[in-house]
């Protein structure tokens, strides 16, 4: 009997034990057999196999050699599962002995089993039978979504093993063929590795500076980093550039990394070594960008380089930066006369409107409404189409009702209506517009107005505000009459052998009740799908259905973008209830609207738990890890908590919100803008600008914090809308009311 034959009999006497998995299972065998006839070749290695060894004796099983009968007595497929469940446990021993008959007599999970029977291996520090198992993995199943991260856990191993051209090879074919961005970085910094413990020392280090150049930051930068001081520190020739050379293009790249400290200190050895003012300059302007933290510092670098290169190719960014600093420190008339310098004497810089754009919010500040009008008014004019010009448009009329000249201001709203570019800026017009009607005691035309935003679905955040004004009826969404999207699926078979390839292990998984591991295969499957839009919403279920929320929010994007989805499906999917058991647990041990929680925490990752900010922001919730270690104090946990980790993310993200709420009486504006923008900076808006919660956020001083509070806060409002079957009373309820 072939082996496939004998697993679909010998799995159907588990089916009539199991009825409610049996048509998926069925299915998974069937396109299992049409994807399990793989290419066997050679390991690419220096250690081909001995000869006269059989492809059996070697660990390979041959096609037309019998289950034995320890097989024929249990099930491959559970052997698998319980495997990798072993594996999870650490318990290694059990792990080998049920991953080996998998992989031997399981070909439908086949590469799955020797991917985690290396791992297996590796844990038991048995280098050479792990790396055995990936060879093979190579061989018998290319197409695999594991054996990407296959050959890069084989090339760091023959690294261990010393074997350190074999690592370099399998580096290299992995460099040239995957398109993970991760698993290049990884293997290149393996090929940098591999070319070191070969001597060759010029290679290694142009290979790990290239890692530096094109992914600072990234999780293989530091690494890449000491190895590169390492060889230069052993063999200065490898950089081959002048001593000046070197530490400028160092500190450039140490900026670039986020190491600010180091980059100081890098340009101030190139600055003993400069030889002309424009080199000074260059160095003066990476200073600058590396003091942010300190002001002083950073000032004394902004007028060193103005004071000998004031016409230089970063002038009109020193200027707008010293202005900023002067803000910062509250020296209002010296950071508008410096804005304005940036005008005069750059008028056709990136940073003209923008300084146009401060010089007005600092009229407005020191409530020179008129001033501040005219500069706005000139802005629009100067510099059409720039980002400074839209704000511009809303803030000649918001100036006359800061000005409370509300009169005015209703009609400034309504002309700069004709002038918006979307529904969001046009609903932004007339909310303000109504509110300035109720300021004047026309209760009923505001009111007139408020009640048409609730019923809005165009955008969120004024419909939103405006909703709190009347007591009209809930707004009405085509997505939230949507059912959710049925992981019971199954799709239509398809003529494409690498969609049924994916799809068997998609289904195989399912079977067994193993939904971490799908996520992988349904990103392939997208990739592989093609034309064959009856997967799409097959995918998106999976990808949900594995917490792959990240993935199917950008899936859905571009389906919808490309016109293979509907805008229903896509909004749904954009918005969904992700990992909804951790948040609406974690809020609710903190007394916070699940929903607010939910928006925010879409706001900073799209819900992808390994999301790293540039500033290094983590997970989520996207907390700094000073921030994850003060709040674990707070709560009494450990410190250097895992901040990758979903539920330690959520827990310490819930528990500094509330912070935040604490800490600002309950003011879910300032409690959001604060998670941004900072606890400070809110404190000196507050002193600003006191007044009502909408019109605060209309003068937060950072674009950022402000769009921020407006996204987050209508981003609660869409998942009411979304999902009206929760209780909103209560979340509403959860929430305390602003003073």
């Amino acid at each position: 009997m072939k082996r496939l034959d004998w697993y679909a009999n010998h799995d159907l006497v588990e089916l009539h034990r199991r009825p409610g998995i049996a048509l998926t299972f069925l299915l998974a065998m069937v396109i299992a057999g049409c994807a399990t006839t793989t290419a066997r070749s050679q390991p690419l290695t220096s250690e081909p196999m001995a000869a006269g060894t059989t492809p059996a004796a070697a660990g390979v099983p041959s096609a037309a050699e019998p289950p034995p009968a320890e097989v024929v007595s249990g099930d491959a497929s559970q052997a698998f599962a319980a495997g990798y469940k072993a594996f999870n446990d650490h318990d290694y021993a059990r792990a080998i002995k049920d991953l080996t008959l998998a992989a031997d007599h399981y070909p439908g999970l086949g590469d799955y089993a020797l991917f985690y029977l290396a791992e297996a291996r590796a844990a038991q520090a048995d280098l050479t039978g792990a790396s055995a198992t990936l060879e093979r993995l190579r061989a018998e199943y290319p197409q695999s979504v594991l054996t990407p991260p296959g050959e890069l856990k084989l090339a760091q191993i023959f690294l261990k093993l010393g074997r350190n051209a074999d690592a370099l090879s399998v580096a290299t074919h992995l460099v040239a063929t995957t398109s993970d961005s991760s698993l290049g970085q990884s293997a290149r910094f393996v090929q940098a590795q591999a070319e070191r413990a070969m001597g060759r020392d010029q290679e290694a280090y142009q290979h790990a500076m290239a890692i530096r150049e094109s992914y600072p930051r990234s999780e293989v930068d530091s690494g890449a980093r000491e190895l590169a001081y390492s060889i230069r520190a052993a063999n200065p020739s490898v950089s081959a550039v002048p001593p000046f050379t070197y530490h400028r293009s160092e500190a450039a790249l140490l900026l670039r990394e986020g190491l600010a400290s180091s980059a100081f200190d890098e340009a101030q050895q190139a600055l003993a070594l400069a030889a002309t003012s424009s080199d000074r300059a260059e160095l003066l302007w990476i200073q600058a960008q590396a003091s942010k933290a300190d002001s002083d510092r950073q000032k004394r670098a902004l007028l060193e380089y103005l004071s000998i290169a004031p016409g230089g190719p970063e002038a009109s960014a020193v200027l707008y930066d010293l202005a900023l600093v002067f803000w910062k420190e509250d020296e209002p008339d010296r950071a508008r006369a410096t804005f304005g310098k940036v005008i005069a004497e750059f008028p056709s810089s990136s940073h003209a409107s923008g300084a146009m754009l401060r010089i007005g919010r600092i009229y407005e500040e020191q409530q020179d409404y008129d001033a501040a009008r005219a500069e706005y008014g000139r802005l629009v004019e100067r510099y059409p189409g720039t980002e400074a010009a839209e704000d511009a448009r809303f803030r000649i009329p918001w100036s006359l009702y800061m000005a409370r000249q509300y009169s005015r201001a209703i009609a400034s709203f309504t002309a700069m209506r004709k002038r918006a570019e979307g529904p969001g800026e046009r609903e932004m017009f007339d909310y303000w517009r109504a509110r300035s009607l109720e300021r004047i005691g026309d209760t009923a035309g505001a009111h007139e107005i408020y009640a048409r935003l609730a019923q809005s679905v165009e955008s969120n955040y004024y419909p939103a505000l405006a909703a709190e004004h009347v007591p009209a009826a809930r707004a009405e969404l085509a997505a939230a009459s949507l059912p959710e999207l049925d992981i019971e699926h199954t799709p239509p078979p398809s003529a494409s052998p690498t969609v049924r390839f994916h799809l068997s292990r998609i289904l195989a998984l399912r079977a067994l009740g193993i939904s971490e591991l799908q996520a992988g295969e349904y990103r392939a499957l997208e990739e592989a799908a093609g034309e064959e839009h009856s997967l799409r919403e097959f995918i998106l279920a999976g990808l949900q259905a594995s917490d792959a929320w990240y993935d199917a929010i950008v899936a859905a994007t571009r389906m919808s973008k490309s016109g293979h989805l509907s805008a229903a499906v896509a909004e749904r999917v954009r918005y969904p209830r992700a990992y909804w058991a951790l948040f609406s647990r974690a809020a609710g041990r903190q007394s916070l609207d699940p929903w607010l929680v939910l928006a925010l925490a879409r706001q900073e990752s799209l819900f992808n738990p390994r999301a790293r900010s540039v500033s290094d922001a983590r997970g989520l919730m996207q907390l700094l890890p000073s921030t994850g270690d003060r709040i674990a104090h707070l709560v009494g946990e450990e410190s250097s908590p895992n901040l990758y980790d979903p539920e330690t993310n959520v827990r310490l993200g819930t528990a500094y919100l509330k912070n935040l709420f604490d800490l600002f009486q309950g003011d879910r504006f300032k409690a959001v803008a604060a998670y941004n923008g900072g606890e400070h900076a809110v404190e000196g808006w507050t002193r600003r600008f006191p007044g009502d919660d909408d019109e605060w956020v209309e003068n937060i001083g950072y674009r950022e914090t402000r769009d921020y509070v407006k996204k987050v806060i209508g981003g609660r409002r869409e998942y009411l809308l979304l999902y009206p079957s929760r209780d909103e009373s209560r979340a509403m309820q959860s929430v305390p009311a602003s003073p």
